[in-house]
């Protein structure tokens, strides 16, 4: 019994660790992984308080996820992330915002979206995202 109990405690301490804050956040059911809140981290970036903020309509919020480029494979995390934060905001806050983008932040926020869409769950349920990326070589 003894080593049954052990098994137990190390499983769900393991399950803790994995499932713990510190390892990431999700906010709103869109999850945020460590290595991405890390490298937001080192650009002084608090990632799921900004994406906090830019799913309540935050402007600021919105541009700064938008041109932060993480860098390597955390990359296609934020992408997947961008995608799901546009698809739960207005379109008409979105264009708003696109319009508030420069050319650079634009040609950077649809390159991290397409590489979210090449990566990521093809099931995000978003619709729109494609007009979404119009939007973008069009304002």
């Amino acid at each position: 019994m003894k080593v049954g109990k052990y098994y137990i405690t190390l499983f769900l301490s393991i399950l803790m660790l994995c499932c713990s804050s510190e390892n990431g956040c999700n906010i709103d059911g869109i999850y945020v992984g460590q290595a991405l809140k890390t490298s937001a981290n080192a650009s002084k970036i608090d990632y799921c308080t900004e994406l906090e903020n830019a799913l309540d309509g935050n402007k600021s919020s919105f541009y700064k996820l938008a041109t932060h480029l993480p860098g390597g494979a955390t990359n296609y995390d934020h992408g997947i992330v961008l995608i799901q934060l546009m698809c739960r905001l207005k379109d008409e806050d979105i264009y708003e915002m696109f319009l508030n983008l420069s050319t650079q932040d634009k040609e950077l926020l649809d390159a991290l979206v397409s590489v979210g869409i090449e990566y990521g769950n093809n099931d995000l349920n978003c619709k729109k995202i494609e007009a979404y990326k119009s939007m973008l070589s069009e304002t």
